[in-house]
């Protein structure tokens, strides 16, 4: 991962995740589980602010990316995932 371009390409990705494409939604929520496995810690303090978006979409590929059970390998991990999901339902 390049930390230098880590804002502007999670900006791209929160771009994409309103794409009329479902395939291309897909790809972002596949692309953040990537992010999640490499950086947990500040993927999910900007997905985070995802979840408090107004746009539906944006809020699902957020809730998609930390619904998959092989970057929950920790009771930490499962915590932080359960707190951005409840948050997403509010």
């Amino acid at each position: 991962m390049r930390p230098d371009w880590w804002a502007d390409e999670v900006a791209k990705l929160l771009r994409a995740a309103t794409d009329p494409r479902w395939r291309v939604r897909e790809m972002v929520a596949a692309a953040l589980q990537r992010l999640l496995a490499a950086d947990w810690d500040p993927t999910v303090v900007a997905l985070l602010g995802w979840v408090r978006n107004e746009d539906p979409l944006v809020v699902r590929a957020a809730v998609a990316a930390v619904a998959e059970p092989p970057l929950l390998t920790d009771p930490e991990r499962v915590r932080a995932a359960g707190d951005l999901q409840r948050r997403a339902l509010e």
